[in-house]
């Protein structure tokens, strides 16, 4: 790679663009705001700290604390820090990117606010090194945003170059990603609205705050335009209160689901829209379990989805009825629990559980930035408890990933059985007529057999016979009497009996066995014989 001069020298435009653009911004809102505060209230000289109190509002947007009497302010407000973010990034963009450029614009950044930092009346809280690392590293960030995307750098991280880890295994690692983008978009959601519901349902105590310090009208808007700039803040402290972790103003307020009641609290006007506790216990469980709704969504669309993991093998080319009668019979060898039911569910799982790892990764980092101070003692913390709201949205949500792989094992598990049954009741139905046809067959061989049996034997036989027959046929009736009124059966002779045995053994065990039934019935016929 050549080295451009004006490579080096669009950095250092990007850098003085940037902060001149950010810094007549915030002094042009201030001195209008004091400007309007000291014609309202009747103050005189309030727009002589315009540059004083710009140049502390930069430092603190990018992590700077400040100390001012009694005030020891932490509190990072995150909009400014989100709109100098993207600030650096356009102006990278449009003037142009460079790894010189992002040298020698850092160089600048971190020197002019050193100068800053130097210069500044108020007492700062962090050290001169800790300074020009915070504020270089939102300079980084912002113009990495510009430059990497220009880069061959977002192809050759790409999940799909790295061939060391099979296809299933990259494909859960997407997944994971995914689900971990949607499920911050869906909490950011949740804050913003949930906040939302705090100004319109507390908006009439913010007024008569305003009133109660007696402020009038434009002093009201320009302030309550400039709480604006705590509003991400707002928004993480709202998103632990809607999920069941809860917030603190030091130790004067906790605001919970159970518990809304402050005490002494600044007289800070956005803090008038904090809410009350909720009195319905089920409207509580119902906020609660919004994690876990919103993941035992996302992951049965994980699970079911074609598009994904699809472990029902949908949209697979083949008819079902046909898989289930042809290769799955291959497959189901070894019953359900087999080694294509591992490779179905194992990615699944693996997704799930990455994603439970990053939220809980993540989510401490965001209640940390959220995380501050506003004095001392009773106001030396503000904000959340980072392990009680990481537990109260990273638990549900893992519950409800763990329900959703559980209910797809489950639907697989009843479809399998299904199939299995449906099979073996088609292969009986179709099995049936063949089964008929070979007992006709049966019979007409049987019937045939006998009938050759009795023409032999009524050529062969003596006509003395008959006289036989006759008393077995009177011994049988008097028999037949002796047993419950059982119909009698006649027998010709006992050539005719031995001949139909011998018919019988002749095709084997089967259903239809005409002599000995007869025998069965008639044991007399075996004592004459």
């Amino acid at each position: 790679m050549r080295l451009n001069p004006k490579d080096f020298v669009r950095g250092l435009g990007v850098s003085a663009l940037s902060l001149a653009l950010y810094a007549i911004a915030l002094a042009c809102f201030n001195a209008l705001m004091l400007l309007i505060i000291s014609m309202e209230e009747g103050g005189q000289g309030v727009t002589d700290y315009t540059m004083n109190f710009t140049e502390s509002v930069i430092l603190l947007s990018q992590g700077v604390g400040l100390e001012f009497e009694t005030i020891h302010l932490t509190l990072i407000p995150w909009g400014l820090t989100i709109l100098l973010i993207v600030l650096i990034r356009s102006a990278a963009s449009r003037l142009g990117s460079s790894w010189p450029g992002l040298l020698t614009g850092l160089a600048l950044w971190v020197a002019m606010h050193a100068w800053m930092a130097a210069t500044v009346q108020m007492v700062l809280i962090d050290s001169m090194p800790v300074i020009l690392l915070k504020t270089g590293a939102i300079y980084a960030i912002g113009y990495l945003w510009a430059l990497i995307p220009r880069t061959n750098l977002v192809k050759r991280i790409r999940l799909d170059n790295i061939s060391v880890l099979p296809s299933p295994v990259l494909m859960a690692l997407r997944e994971a990603l995914r689900l971990t983008g949607i499920l911050f978009t869906c909490f950011m959601l949740m804050a913003g609205i949930t906040v939302i519901t705090w100004v319109a349902l507390n908006h009439q105590a913010m007024h008569r705050l305003f009133h109660d310090m007696g402020m009038a009208t434009g002093s009201a808007v320009m302030t309550t335009i400039a709480s604006l700039i705590w509003l991400p803040t707002f928004m993480v402290w709202a998103l632990s209160w809607v999920s069941g972790g809860g917030f603190s103003i030091g130790s004067i307020a906790t605001f919970s689901l159970w518990n809304g009641q402050a005490q002494s609290l600044p007289t800070i006007p956005v803090f008038a829209l904090f809410p009350e506790a909720i009195a319905l216990p089920w409207a509580r469980i119902t906020l609660m379990a919004i994690p876990f709704a919103l993941s035992l969504i996302l992951g049965i669309w994980q699970v079911f989805s074609a598009k994904r993991f699809n472990v029902l093998e949908r949209n697979s080319g083949q008819d079902p009825r046909e898989t289930s009668n042809g290769d799955s019979r291959n497959d189901d060898s070894h019953g359900f629990v087999s080694w294509q039911t591992m490779r179905l569910f194992v990615p699944p799982a693996i997704a799930f559980c990455l994603a439970c790892v990053l939220l809980s990764v993540l989510l401490p980092v965001i209640f940390t930035m959220a995380n501050g101070s506003l004095g001392y003692d009773r106001l030396a913390h503000v904000g959340v408890d980072i392990a009680t709201s990481t537990q109260a949205l990273a638990r549900p949500t893992a519950l409800g990933f763990l329900s959703a792989w559980v209910f797809g094992l489950i639907i697989s598990a009843a479809r399998y059985a299904f199939t299995r049954l449906s099979t073996t009741a088609r292969n009986r139905h179709e099995n049936t007529p063949d089964d008929k046809r070979s007992a006709r067959t049966v019979n007409s061989g049987d019937s045939e057999s006998l009938s050759t049996a009795m023409d032999h034997d009524n050529g062969s036989v003596p006509s003395a016979s008959t006289g036989d027959s006759s008393e077995h046929m009177n011994d049988r009736n008097t028999a037949s009497g002796n047993h419950d009124g059982r119909t009698s059966r006649t027998v010709s002779s006992d050539g005719h009996a031995t001949a139909q045995s011998s018919a019988t053994s002749t095709v084997g065990v089967r259903t239809f066995r005409t002599v000995s039934s007869a025998e069965s019935v008639n044991p007399t016929i075996k004592e004459d014989r």
